[in-house]
């Protein structure tokens, strides 16, 4: 179900020709990509080998889409700006 939020939600903001179109698109595949990482976490934990190895596993996923992911896309475009 995620995914066909993401993949319309995609189409729509290759396709858009308004302002408001866009952020529709946008507000789409949000949701659609927030409904794939809670699945992803679960599918996660569900699929571990050993059974001590699943709460590392589910936490680091957590980790890294709730905080290092937006310190990513804040820190990129400062990274790839030019100083002059």
């Amino acid at each position: 179900m995620g995914d066909a939020f993401v993949i319309v939600g995609g189409s729509l903001q290759a396709s858009s020709w308004s302002v408001a179109q866009i952020i529709v698109a946008r507000v789409l595949c949000g949701f659609g990509v927030g409904l794939i990482s809670c699945a992803v976490i679960t599918y996660m934990s569900e699929m571990s080998i050993e059974k001590t190895e699943r709460g590392k596993e589910a936490a680091n996923q957590s980790i890294w889409l709730s905080e290092l992911a937006p310190f990513q896309s804040y820190m990129k475009p400062q990274l790839t700006s030019s100083h002059t």
